[in-house]
């Protein structure tokens, strides 16, 4: 009897290590995107929601990126390309956020969001420009032709009295701004 109950326990470790494991995997297909393997919007909300209940949320900038004319990209090459431009775009901000205080999701669709540490107080312009030239740099190849993708950003820091949905809210009008602009703009507030 003592041997079964040894087998007994040995088992119950095995389906305990087993919904461990499972419960992982789906706490991280529940933060993640697949197609981008960047975090998710649910992701950034949590970080943000700690970043308000630290008070540290002043330190911070907000970036809303949008890929310009994306429907166009998908009626033109077809929705695999669209998908491959959205991981490259995925790639270059990873690539572009190493050695940065830098957190990135895909917010959805074709829109990315950025968080990261104000520059002696101030959204870091020159990073963010900087972002929007390599991103727009980038073409692509297909058996109907060549393209090339562009983005529109907004962005802005937090504003005393706002919540974490308001702010995302204001760099998604700065977003819109930029585009009534011109596509491929970079906005921020005056």
């Amino acid at each position: 009897s003592r041997g079964l109950g040894d087998v007994y326990k040995r088992q119950m470790m095995c389906l305990l290590h087993f919904m461990s494991s499972e419960e992982g995997a789906m706490e991280k297909q529940a933060q993640f995107d697949a197609l981008t393997e960047l975090p998710n919007r649910f992701y950034m909300m949590a970080k943000l929601k700690n970043l308000f209940e630290a008070e540290k949320q002043g330190e911070y900038f907000l970036a809303m990126i949008d890929i310009d004319d994306f429907k166009k990209i998908n009626d033109s090459f077809g929705h695999n390309v669209g998908d491959d431009a959205l991981k490259m775009l995925a790639r270059t901000i990873v690539n572009k956020a190493r050695g940065v205080e830098l957190s990135y999701c895909r917010w959805g669709g074709e829109e990315f969001l950025l968080l990261g540490k104000c520059v002696d107080g101030e959204v870091p312009k020159n990073f963010l420009d900087e972002l929007r030239v390599e991103i727009n740099s980038k073409s692509f190849w297909t058996s109907k032709g060549s393209g090339r993708m562009t983005v529109t950003i907004g962005a802005g820091k937090y504003k005393v009295g706002q919540d974490y949905k308001e702010w995302i809210n204001f760099v998604d009008k700065q977003l819109y701004v930029g585009k009534s602009v011109s596509y491929t703009h970079l906005t921020l507030p005056t």
